[in-house]
């Protein structure tokens, strides 16, 4: 069965945005940016992880806890 963590991955990989999970049983979620990454893309790849989590949590998206 996959953690939390792992759920968000899977979610935030099928819309674009690739993330590394780690720690204690899966409970660190990575985002690895280019040093030079602008502020849209990183506000994209912000709004694609709430999605993801919002999905995992089985929330709607655009609901935030």
């Amino acid at each position: 069965m996959a953690g939390a963590g792992d759920r968000r991955a899977g979610g935030a990989l099928r819309r674009g945005l690739i993330l590394e999970i780690g720690g204690r049983a899966g409970a660190v979620v990575r985002m690895l940016p280019p040093l030079n990454v602008d502020e849209s893309t990183m506000d994209q790849a912000l709004a694609i992880f709430r999605a993801a989590v919002a999905a995992a949590r089985d929330l709607p998206e655009g609901v935030h806890p």
